[in-house]
């Protein structure tokens, strides 16, 4: 269980630090109060920090990115129509720079800006793996979230890909679940980006008999998939 100490001029303060560098959302965690802290004489004299420390509820170790996912601020309902608007002619200008013809199609599901791309040259616009997805998510989340006005979390799809993605993903999990209790043996999985090691996670968080963790940095992160002791089990 992870446990990290955080201080700030109040303990809301000091809250909201530790959220924001952990990646979580106050429901992710257990906050314990180690010092209120002292405004002191005209805020400056004998004045304190207040300390508190989060402890992550969740016994599977994600990691940072992974659990980054899971918090995003929720974006009101000006910044999702300015962000829509915002994605559709940044990525319709890409599209003409990468020489490309496309329809950009806009929606909003679940507070996410949805960006899905109808192409001929949608096999190339996913990429390996959809890595060309990914870049093209990643490049239109860092312009949108630069602006206030714009902040959203942006999802960009071609041909129905992250949707295909995902049951081919959960799939996996679930028969290298079967391997790992059929041979009690922890198997590693290929690398893969925060959002698929989420995906895996999520997938295999409720099987009694196996448990998942994250190893490996950048690049090279990967999901670790390992039958529980018989102690952490519990009775069923």
């Amino acid at each position: 269980m992870e446990e990290r100490e955080f201080s700030g001029k109040n303990v809301e303060e000091a809250i909201e630090k530790g959220l924001k560098e952990l990646g979580l959302s106050r429901e992710d965690v257990e906050v314990k109060i180690l010092d209120q802290g002292k405004a002191g004489l005209f805020g400056l004299m004998g004045a304190s920090p207040a300390k508190v420390k989060l402890i992550v509820k969740t016994s599977q170790d994600w990691g940072r990115e992974e659990k980054a996912e899971v918090f995003q601020e929720k974006p009101s309902g000006i910044n999702l129509v300015s962000a829509q608007e915002r994605v559709k002619e940044e990525l319709d200008e890409i599209l003409r720079l990468m020489g490309m013809k496309g329809e950009v199609e806009m929606s909003v599901e679940g507070g996410k800006v949805m960006a899905n791309i109808r192409s001929e040259s949608g096999a190339i616009l996913i990429g390996k793996k959809g890595q060309t997805l990914n870049a093209l998510q990643l490049i239109l989340n860092l312009i949108v979230n630069r602006d206030e006005k714009t902040r959203a979390r942006v999802i960009v799809d071609s041909e129905n890909y992250r949707e295909r993605r995902e049951k081919a993903l959960v799939k996996m999990a679930r028969e290298v679940a079967e391997e790992v209790k059929r041979k009690g043996e922890p198997r590693e999985l290929e690398p893969m980006n925060p959002t698929e090691r989420r995906i895996i996670h999520l997938a295999l968080q409720d099987d009694k008999d196996v448990q998942t963790t994250s190893t490996g940095e950048g690049g090279r992160r990967r999901v670790v998939v390992s039958p529980k002791k018989k102690s952490e089990r519990g009775s069923i």
